[in-house]
C-alpha cells in the first residue's frame, strides 16, 4: 500500500476547488513576485505544535501548471494569461539564479 493511499479524500464544489486554487495562486504569486524560496498556504496552531503547509520555489512550477489546465478547464482565458506571464517571470528567476 502505497503512504498516499491512507490519505482522506475530500469532496469539494466547483465554487470551492475554484476558491482553493485561487487561495493558492495569489499565495504562490507574492511568493514569486517577492523571489520567496517557499510559500506559506496555511498555518495552525490548533495544537502546541501546530503546522505550516508550505510550497517550495521548487515546486512553484508544478503548481502554476496544474493550475494552467485547471483554468483552462473552466475557461478562464484572463486567468490563463497571467499564469503563463507568471511562469515566464518564474523561468526568468530561474536562469538569474542559474547565472550567477
Amino acid at each position: 500500500m502505497e503512504e498516499h493511499e491512507n490519505i482522506p479524500h475530500v469532496e469539494m464544489s466547483q465554487e470551492g476547488k475554484k476558491g482553493f486554487w485561487d487561495l493558492i495562486y495569489k499565495k504562490v504569486t507574492a511568493a514569486i513576485n517577492n523571489r520567496y524560496p517557499f510559500s506559506v498556504i496555511f498555518t495552525s496552531d490548533e495544537s502546541d505544535e501546530g503546522y505550516s503547509v508550505i510550497i517550495q520555489e521548487k515546486d512553484y512550477l508544478v503548481f502554476l501548471n496544474n493550475f494552467l489546465k485547471f483554468s483552462e478547464n473552466l475557461e478562464r482565458y484572463e486567468t490563463c494569461i497571467e499564469i503563463k506571464a507568471l511562469i515566464e517571470k518564474l523561468k526568468e528567476w530561474h536562469t538569474e539564479i542559474n547565472t550567477d
